[in-house]
């Protein structure tokens, strides 16, 4: 089942950079712990869910009205946000919360 999500198109604030995919937040959606992703022209959503405010899973969805993003993109993505899932939550936190313009932080080593 592909599970698609839909976005306003405004500026975005990029939070990380790995190996050309770019997670970013957009100031228009105010959704917890919600973040994109872009490959060129493709578009993917990372959905955070946790469960009594454990981590349980990360869902990554197709968004609509984007070119889709390759299902090996999905899964660098998805390791990708696992892996700095704090700091992403985090940075959530310092825009939509505290008012701050988090950094953008370009992963050069290597991800599981």
């Amino acid at each position: 089942m592909v599970t698609t999500a839909t976005i306003v198109k405004t500026s975005r604030i990029s939070l990380l950079e790995y190996r050309g995919i770019e997670v970013s937040i957009f100031p228009s959606d105010k959704t917890p712990n919600q973040f994109y992703a872009t490959t060129g022209d493709d578009v993917a959503m990372a959905r955070i869910i946790f469960r009594n405010g454990l981590f349980e899973k990360t869902e990554i969805m197709n968004v609509q009205g984007s070119s889709p993003m390759s299902d090996n993109n999905k899964e660098r993505l998805r390791v990708l946000v696992e892996e700095f899932l704090p700091e992403l939550v985090r940075n959530w936190i310092d825009y939509y919360v505290h008012d701050k313009i988090p950094q953008s932080n370009k992963i050069l080593r290597n991800l599981g």
